[in-house]
């Protein structure tokens, strides 16, 4: 099979300039390289881009949000401000994938009509297969790792099923994932291409936005209820009509109007500074309301 369209990667970074270098080179270096790698600012103070001095890739490209919004605001406006690509790469700044990734990605995607697609990857330098909980009967507690987000999606299916931003800056993953599984529209293969790092400071491993705190619990709580109003609405769904409309009016329901506009300020922002012909060290601004 003959890969085509183009990748945009969302590379959102926050006090990873440690690790960025790697994370970034790793996605330059693949083997299907019709590819570009946007990595934006989550609001840091000291800009992260010194780690990437001296990169003189021109498919990578730099961006600075005002203020910190989270990973999945970022991915959403990549995802928008992106309209030459056909495909959106999730990679986290802090981890690293394998150089065939997003070929053997791209290859299960065009194989088959499919939304995204995951894979199985290094945790710490053990391997995490999904092969038996991707597969695991729908439950109105759904809250699990079915698999990880950390994939190739379509960038015109992610748009139907409402983009990549629930809200917050976490736990929307976990429910973007499960609700294309019911949709059937999200691929799974059983091959390590990622690899994940346990760094403390995380959104999942943070006292004010980690696992059991009250932040999450509450966010998660309202995920939880959309996600049995999906379930409900699959089961009287007509024979071959698409699902993927109601996952796009849930996600919207979890987004304010305040923040559908910020976001769609950020994606104007974004889409003219990189149509603006940016060399190498350009870093686009964008301007956020504290």
């Amino acid at each position: 099979m003959e890969l085509s369209g183009h990748v945009v990667v969302s590379v959102p970074t926050r006090n990873c300039t440690e690790y960025l270098y790697q994370a970034v080179g790793s996605v330059l270096s693949q083997t299907y390289e019709d590819l570009e790698v946007i990595v934006v600012s989550d609001g840091d103070d000291d800009g992260p881009w010194e780690a990437l001095a001296s990169i003189g890739d021109p498919r990578l490209k730099r961006a600075r949000l005002a203020s910190s919004r989270g990973p999945y605001f970022i991915h959403d406006i990549v995802l928008r401000s992106a309209t030459d690509a056909q495909w959106l790469l999730i990679q986290d700044a802090d981890d690293w994938s394998e150089e065939c990734r997003v070929a053997n990605l791209l290859t299960e995607l065009m194989r088959r009509p499919l939304v995204g697609v995951t894979s199985g990857q290094f945790y710490e330098g053990l391997y995490q297969s999904y092969a038996t909980t991707f597969c695991a009967p729908l439950r109105p507690d759904w809250y699990f790792d079915r698999a990880r987000h950390h994939g190739l999606y379509s960038r015109e299916g992610l748009l139907a099923a409402g983009g990549y931003f629930g809200g917050t800056a976490y736990a929307f993953d976990s429910f973007i994932v499960n609700s294309l599984y019911v949709c059937n529209a999200l691929g799974y293969i059983d091959v390590p291409l990622y690899h994940r790092r346990r760094r403390a400071g995380s959104l999942s491993r943070s006292k004010a936005t980690g696992v059991g705190s009250p932040a999450r619990a509450d966010y998660i709580e309202r995920l939880v209820h959309a996600w049995r109003e999906l379930l409900a609405h699959a089961e009287s769904l007509s024979c071959g009509e698409s699902l993927l409309p109601a996952v796009a009016q849930l996600v919207d329901s979890l987004v304010t109007p305040s923040q559908r506009a910020e976001r769609d300020r950020a994606v104007s922002q974004l889409r003219e500074g990189m149509a603006a012909g940016l060399r190498s060290s350009d870093v686009v601004e964008i301007g956020l309301e504290q």
